[in-house]
């Protein structure tokens, strides 16, 4: 199971200051919604490409909000024995830099976790 979070951080930049009126602010978040979908999507299906070639089960799961709330909820949902996280960003590599490895992930979190280390070298 693939888990895939878009941070719903973007909707505090939604400041009606910029924004001619509500019904443009709300076309420019759905806007951006379908962008970060898209780009979820396409992440997803480069990772079940490489399962397929290696002949793994993949399951994809898209949810949008806090990227703790959304695994711990996702784990409580049942069905997970492994939680595999990927290390925090290097700095000066493009993206948002996650902050998901936190003490209350931990302490909340009811199955073994990996943290897999950045893949140094490759994109």
């Amino acid at each position: 199971m693939h888990l895939y979070v878009v941070p719903d951080l973007w909707k505090g930049m939604m400041g009606d200051d910029w924004l001619l009126n509500v019904s443009t602010r709300d076309d420019f978040g759905r806007f951006v919604e379908t962008s970060l979908e898209k780009e979820a999507r396409d992440a997803a299906r480069r990772v079940e490409r490489d399962a397929k070639r290696r002949r793994l089960r993949y399951d994809f799961e898209l949810a949008l909000g806090r990227p703790t709330e959304c695994l711990l909820k996702r784990v409580q949902r049942g069905d997970i024995d492994l939680v595999i996280l990927g290390s925090p960003r290097p700095k000066g590599k493009t993206g948002i830099r996650s902050r998901l490895l936190s003490d209350e992930l931990f302490r909340a979190l009811r199955v073994p976790a990996l943290i897999a280390p950045y893949p140094h070298g490759r994109r």
